[in-house]
């Protein structure tokens, strides 16, 4: 195959892979502590502070 071929071939996947790759660009999900499992992106306020 050709380099042409090739990007032919993933112009019908594009999308999909960069779907992917902006939802492993973005914060986990679901979005609990680390620590008590409260609401926060990685500690909740509560915990913020603690080791």
């Amino acid at each position: 195959q050709t380099q042409n071929d090739f990007l032919r071939e993933w112009q019908d996947h594009k999308e999909l892979y960069l779907d992917i790759l902006l939802q492993l660009e973005g914060p986990p999900e679901p979005q609990k502590c680390s620590h008590c499992l409260g609401d926060g992106t990685y500690r909740c306020p509560d915990c913020f502070r603690r080791p």
